[in-house]
């Protein structure tokens, strides 16, 4: 089940302005561990046919970027990679837009089931860096005692190492590699020019005096005079206090250090994949008379022993699906039979002219008309190559003859489907 952790809703806007689809997540982007899966469904159906508007919620004070990956399911169950090729494999890029990260997904095929996969990084916001710099700061300063030494300024990989240990103890995801070591860079840089180095010096000076101190003590103190003894306790809790002091600076300096604007803009966290699984486009497309367009040709007619005559003709072409004019023919996916079904049509029509036999006298086959049956193979969206039969009636070339008989004269040639609501909105896209 999935906790309604995303309020989302599905915007229809007007035919100038894309649909908007929006993701429900399990959780918020920015609890989600690199490596792990986490899931999410849309929060209505896929549009069709028409490029839509993906948009996933982001949390308060994150900023973040996104690869989407859409690809056909093709009968296979979703997997968190998308693979290498394939018809209709889009990747999209996602970017901010207010509260909201947004991308632009390529027009879907009708009827077809898609999976999706969603590959967020993420840049920290003020209150998880200032969460992060607390954690790395302590573990930089707890190793100090034992080190007896200053060297976080002169390597960045400390840095490095304690922002790589403080994201995972704040919850954060692991950060990309190159972004961590940019931050780590730039976090040194700025504690060796802030207070930090100073008040580490003086927290080792003060923690070396402090011990040297207790030493001579413990070797000593009972030949000591009373009043030296005291006194000489009295230096060791102070060096104390100076290192307790200048523990306190140098947390500080690390914590402003790290903190800063400069550093938290280079940490990018990658999280997820976050999977859709398999969801299917709409069975509604932009052209609202798919199944049966208008279809004007022309078409060779092929007598026997005789040369072709051209005819225009005009009439409707059938098909048996929803047809599809947004995704390219040979992206079209699905099994041979949806893919067939998309690009073949019947046409029923009628010719403008009855088709002439030298020799004989021809006139419609039905009453006025001259009728045309031919089957349509899809060259692009809107044109097709045609091939069937025109039924025409042919007299008897006897004089004295009144008999008569229909004729299937073979046509063959191009034609156009009418899609006049797909094609005039195609041309009015922006």
């Amino acid at each position: 089940m999935l906790t309604p952790l995303l309020l989302l809703t599905l915007g229809l806007t007007d035919a100038a302005a894309a649909t908007t689809v929006r993701l429900v997540l399990d959780r918020p982007l920015d609890t989600i561990p690199a490596g792990s899966t986490a899931e999410a469904l849309p929060d209505g159906p896929l549009p069709s046919g028409e490029e839509f508007v993906l948009t996933v919620d982001l949390p308060p004070g994150v900023s973040a970027t996104a690869a989407l990956s859409v690809w056909p399911a093709q009968g296979q169950p979703c997997a968190a990679a998308p693979p290498a090729d394939g018809p209709q494999r889009h990747t999209v890029g996602m970017a901010p837009d207010g509260d909201v990260l947004s991308g632009r997904v390529p027009a879907l095929q009708v009827g077809q089931t898609y999976c999706l996969s969603l590959a967020p990084r993420l840049m920290l916001g003020e209150e998880g860096m200032a969460r992060l710099a607390e954690q790395a700061a302590a573990e930089l300063t707890l190793r100090l005692p034992d080190a007896r030494s200053c060297d976080l300024d002169s390597g960045w990989t400390h840095f490095a190492k304690a922002l790589s240990g403080g994201l995972a103890a704040a919850g954060f995801g692991a950060a990309d590699a190159s972004s961590l070591e940019a931050a780590a860079r730039e976090a040194q840089s700025r504690y060796r020019r802030g207070p930090g180095p100073d008040a580490c010096a003086a927290l080792v000076g003060a923690q070396g005096e402090a011990q040297a101190l207790q030493s001579i003590l413990d070797a000593e103190g009972a030949r000591l005079p009373s009043a030296d003894r005291a006194s000489m306790t009295q230096d060791v809790l102070s060096a104390l206090q100076t290192a307790q002091s200048q523990t306190e600076t140098l947390s500080a300096a690390l914590i402003e250090a790290l903190n800063a604007t400069s550093v938290r803009q280079r940490i990018v966290v990658a999280t997820g994949p976050v999977t859709l699984g398999a969801q299917t486009a709409t069975a509604a497309t932009r052209d609202a008379v798919n199944f049966a367009v208008p279809a004007a040709g022309a078409s060779f007619v092929w007598w026997p022993d005789q040369s072709p005559a051209l005819v225009g003709w005009g009439g409707v072409s059938f098909y048996s699906t929803a047809v599809d004019r947004d995704v390219p023919l040979n992206e079209l996916a699905g099994a041979p039979g949806d893919v067939f079904r998309q690009r073949v049509s019947l046409t029923v029509a009628v010719a403008r002219s009855t088709p002439s036999l030298p020799g004989y006298t021809t006139s419609p086959a039905l009453g006025s008309l001259s009728p045309l049956v031919a089957g349509g193979l899809r060259l692009t969206h809107y044109a097709q190559l045609t091939a069937g039969a025109v039924f025409v009636r042919v007299d008897d070339p006897n004089p004295a003859s009144a008999a008569s008989s229909v004729h299937a004269a073979p046509v063959v040639g191009l034609s156009v489907d009418l899609a006049l609501v797909s094609l005039f909105q195609t041309l009015q896209s922006p």
